[in-house]
């Protein structure tokens, strides 16, 4: 018997999501930060490098859920310039979406955090790419 809480449906779109982001580590990258989810014993490593106005998520490694892993593929698939203050604010509308607090979210990511909405037990393992974006922010 399975021991995921996501049904195949769920997992085939999870696998789609990942695949969205660069997995593999990169040695070189100017800069690694890793988190870890001590209750599920989810690991993350986020590669970056420093651009004009902030840093870039090169790649990712890691053993994590299939939910921490879709949701680093979509942060990953954002290729945004990084920030402290745009971490911040990411990681609050996505909490906030999960509680219910907040309807506006990307639409191409709705389908992902509509799935969540029904999981509270795994919300802390779709928001563990933003910890590690405030974590390394934090320093």
């Amino acid at each position: 018997m399975p021991v995921s809480q996501e049904n195949k449906s769920d997992i085939e779109l999870f696998l789609h999501w990942k695949g969205l982001g660069k997995w593999s580590h990169k040695p070189e990258s100017q800069f690694t930060i890793s988190v870890h989810n001590p209750l599920c014993g989810d690991e993350l490593h986020l590669d970056f490098s420093q651009v004009e106005g902030g840093f870039l998520i090169e790649s990712m490694s890691g053993e994590s859920c299939s939910v921490c892993q879709a949701s680093s593929g979509l942060l990953f698939h954002k290729k945004l310039v990084w920030s402290k203050e745009e971490a911040e604010r990411q990681k609050s509308v996505y909490s906030e979406y999960l509680e219910g607090l907040l309807n506006d979210i990307p639409l191409d990511e709705k389908p992902f955090w509509d799935i969540l909405k029904t999981k509270p037990g795994r919300h802390r393992c779709a928001l563990l790419p933003y910890q590690a974006l405030i974590k390394f922010f934090s320093g």
